[in-house]
């Protein structure tokens, strides 16, 4: 006799878990299949493969999807909105740079109209303002002037002694566009103009130079020269003074040689003289007159068919250029 093994009594976990197990090899879902996943992995895996119905495992268990479901889209959005965010801050990174450089750019233009400011008035109070202009006659007839800085008293170091012409009387020629005028200076009443302009003369400085500035009103006639360029430019390191031989009454006859000069400053003299070829008056300044430092004894002719001739047309109808280029050929001194 055979003896009956004794039924096993099933209970409701092992039931449970027929079911799913059936279910899954027959393709049958119910919602008993959606288990809990933290008691029963392996069979809520295997339930759970071609059920959309059933949750998402969490925490340690392996992330599931479902033919490229929930997970996969939220790593796509990732992605796409870390592009936006980098494009986004690539752009604007870009703007703040433009605004930088455009910053940058504006304080450079500004800053390069500031020096060409500056050289402007420069030039004006070293060329044009070597002698007054009828504007600066009207001026100080009227008792105007300009402030200026208290310029150093001391002379540039290449400027000679006035010792080398004290006591003599230099004779010589100046040769303007072919033609001659003939020249004394005085060395007993402009010691150091006279030894300047023979110091220049001995070394050829005039020669090539110009004479850029002609004067053409009735009380106002004189012929500027001594410059290297046609712009009237003087080189601003070659400074000497005092003032000597002013006249008191503010005339310079016709045929005197002065020696041109920066206006208010006693040491302001430099290469460049004058020629008045009629009578002028020229108002002091707050330095004081222009230095006569001599004559022209012959030629003075030649200066008044130069002014004849004209100015080149420009702002002022009596202070200019002169219509034709005035060089100095030569001008020898002994």
């Amino acid at each position: 006799m055979v003896e009956k093994s004794p039924r096993r009594k099933l209970t409701l976990w092992h039931r449970t878990a027929a079911l799913n197990t059936l279910s899954a090899f027959t393709g049958r879902a119910s919602s008993r299949s959606c288990i809990n996943y933290v008691r029963q992995p392996v069979y809520a895996f295997r339930a759970c493969t071609s059920n959309a119905a059933c949750p998402v495992p969490v925490g340690s268990h392996r992330k599931w999807t479902q033919s490229g479901g929930l997970l996969a889209t939220r790593s796509r959005d990732d992605r796409e909105a870390k592009r936006r965010i980098r494009q986004m801050e690539a752009k604007r990174a870009l703007r703040q740079e433009q605004g930088k450089r455009r910053k940058r750019d504006n304080t450079l233009a500004v800053s390069a109209a500031a020096v060409a400011v500056v050289l402007a008035v420069v030039l004006q109070l070293t060329v044009f303002s070597s002698n007054p202009t009828e504007a600066e006659v009207a001026a100080a007839e009227a008792g105007l002037s300009s402030p200026s800085a208290s310029p150093a008293a001391s002379n540039s170091a290449d400027v000679p002694s006035p010792d080398t012409a004290a006591g003599k009387t230099f004779t010589g020629e100046l040769a303007l566009n072919s033609g001659v005028v003939g020249v004394e200076l005085n060395g007993t009443a402009a010691p150091q103009a006279a030894a300047v302009l023979k110091s220049l003369s001995d070394a050829s400085y005039y020669n090539g130079a110009f004479c850029h500035r002609l004067t053409t009103s009735e009380t106002f006639g004189l012929l500027q020269c001594g410059a290297k360029s046609e712009d009237g430019a003087d080189d601003p390191d070659y400074r000497w003074g005092p003032l000597e031989n002013t006249p008191a009454d503010n005339k310079y006859p016709a045929g005197t040689i002065a020696v041109a000069r920066t206006g208010n400053n006693a040491y302001g003299n430099g290469h460049q003289f004058f020629i008045v070829y009629k009578d002028t008056t020229i108002p002091a300044d707050t330095a004081g007159g222009y230095t006569v430092v001599g004559k022209v004894t012959s030629g003075l002719d030649v200066v008044t068919k130069i002014a004849a001739a004209g100015l080149k047309p420009g702002d002022n109808a009596s202070d200019g250029a002169p219509v034709a280029p005035v060089t100095i050929d030569s001008f020898s001194l002994k």
